[in-house]
């Protein structure tokens, strides 16, 4: 009994030894970032530096674990190995974490969809969607309306499910993907929010409605877009201004 509650209390020791190493994101590596926020003033560089720390102490554990186990310290290899490899992804990822929500916070849909979309019109064949939208304008995806309310949306993949030799006879109205919580959002859903549900659900492409009209689209090629530019200026603990609306290109 003794020596379980020993073992025990030893593994909760390592623990929180572990825990109070500089490597982001345990609580050391937190209150690494604090500090290095408080110098630098910007809580973006402070967080990439601490997860600079957190990845070269990873690395160190992984190459002195690979080390032990060429000297036959197989168990006590593997796990440096291991915890290096956690530590590792786990200060990747919520560095990343950190950025997004930092860059995104606050902003709206609104702010980073894209206006000018090709669309169809409901009453359309497959064929004239095709030729007159995919092919035409370079595009994957294309709202559908009717007259002037957004219904749905069709994509290169729902068409290629259909026979070629229905193209000409099948109306959009028949095949379209209708509107619905999963596809469309209002301009004023946080961006944060819709790139989470493209996380979530797997959609890249999200509508942009208000009142049953069509707004614009933000895909995540637009949010990866913006993403990386801002991420070049807040590096360098600059602030960049909002990017103007663009052209679509599905």
């Amino acid at each position: 009994m003794w020596a379980l509650l020993e073992y025990l209390g030893f593994i909760n020791l390592v623990i929180a030894i572990f825990n109070l190493i500089p490597a982001f994101p345990t609580d050391g590596g937190r209150v690494l970032r604090a500090i290095l926020w408080h110098i630098s003033g910007n809580v973006v560089v402070a967080t990439r530096r601490a997860s600079f720390v957190g990845r070269f102490l990873s690395i160190m554990l992984i190459v002195t674990g690979l080390t032990a186990l060429f000297s036959g310290q197989i168990v006590a290899g593997i796990w440096q190995v291991l915890i290096g490899v956690f530590l590792y992804l786990s200060s990747r990822a919520s560095y990343e974490q950190v950025m997004i929500h930092r860059l995104l916070a606050n902003q709206t849909v609104r702010d980073l969809m894209t206006y000018t979309v090709h669309t169809a019109d409901v009453k359309q064949s497959i064929r004239s969607v095709v030729d007159d939208i995919f092919f035409k304008h370079n595009v994957s995806f294309a709202p559908v309306t009717e007259g002037k309310n957004l219904v749905g949306y069709v994509d290169t993949s729902l068409i290629r499910s259909l026979k070629s030799e229905n193209w000409d006879a099948a109306k959009l109205k028949d095949v379209m993907i209708k509107c619905n919580e999963d596809n469309t959002v209002s301009p004023n859903t946080l961006t944060e929010d819709v790139f989470n549900k493209m996380n979530k659900t797997g959609q890249r492409k999200f509508m942009i409605s208000e009142n049953g009209r069509l707004l614009g689209v933000i895909t995540l090629s637009d949010l990866m877009s913006y993403l990386a530019i801002r991420v070049r200026f807040n590096e360098g603990g600059r602030e960049n201004k909002m990017p103007k609306p663009r052209k679509y290109n599905a």
